[in-house]
């Protein structure tokens, strides 16, 4: 295949990505929201995501990842904190930082809703050929490998594996 026949494929790619990934994530999300009302919202249940992958990340990182400004995702923290879902940490070495983690209250409720959401998105691949859903398995798994080279997605300043940064 030329060169230009592989970039042409690639942005189709790209761009049925972009249309095909937002519409799963909304079906979820109402039916989520259907389920559980105003139990979590979709910034808080992104936030606590966030928290789980980059334990220990600060507020400003938080922030960024969310592309809020500092003010929205303190304030979207301190509904999660009063609600004993996120516990917040003065980072030793620098006492004004703020470093943030799930409270086991927030992990079994994020494992309850992420198992919940796979539930339901199963239910909608269920009709699928056997031949569909390896394809869709084997595209999963080249994007996942694909966008793993770029560490976490492109978000600049994420914290390292261990890292409380």
């Amino acid at each position: 295949m030329s060169e230009l026949n592989l970039e042409a494929a690639a942005c189709a790619c790209a761009a049925e990505i972009m249309g095909t990934l937002p519409l799963i994530m909304r079906t979820i999300g109402a039916e989520m929201h259907r389920r559980h009302g105003t139990e979590l919202s979709a910034p808080q249940f992104h936030a606590l995501r966030v928290i789980e992958k980059h334990e220990g990340a600060s507020l400003s990182f938080l922030a960024r990842h969310l592309a809020s400004g500092l003010p929205s995702a303190s304030k979207l923290v301190d509904g999660l904190v009063d609600r004993s879902l996120v516990a917040r940490v003065t980072a030793p070495a620098d006492r004004r930082r703020v470093l943030l983690s799930l409270t086991p209250p927030g992990r079994a409720m994020l494992e309850a809703f992420h198992q919940e959401a796979v539930t339901y998105l199963s239910t909608h691949l269920e009709s699928l050929t056997d031949e569909e859903q390896h394809a869709i398995l084997r595209a999963m798994s080249i994007l996942r490998r694909r966008f793993a080279l770029n560490g976490d997605m492109g978000c600049p300043g994420a914290p390292q594996q261990g890292a409380t940064a």
